[in-house]
């Protein structure tokens, strides 16, 4: 399996969806994450009809941020020890990407 891309998670009352993504160290830069997240992220906004687009990312994960920065996505925020796994607390960047459907 090459990797795993989709929405995490909608909040429909806010026109709001999360993506999650991860890829296989081998097929990395590549291009294909990219490319299926645009599908995805089209998909968001012309079928679902979602007005945002966000998602959370590692902050010592470069090739994520690169990823959602070729999709158009702009850093918002950043939270900090607010992902626990595997005993450890864990950071998390906030990207999100305005472009869909007006909720008027």
């Amino acid at each position: 399996m090459i990797g795993a891309a989709g929405f995490l998670r909608f909040v429909p009352e806010h026109f709001r969806g999360e993506i999650s993504y991860e890829q296989a160290k081998g097929w990395c830069g590549k291009g294909y994450m990219t490319e299926a997240l645009r599908a995805i992220v089209r998909f968001g906004f012309e079928h679902v009809g979602l007005h945002t687009i966000e998602a959370g990312i590692d902050p010592e994960h470069a090739a994520s941020i690169n990823v959602a920065e070729r999709l158009g996505m702009k850093r918002e925020g950043f939270l900090r020890e607010n992902y626990f796994f595997e005993g450890r607390f864990y950071d998390t960047l906030l990207y999100s990407l305005i472009g869909g459907v007006s909720a008027a």
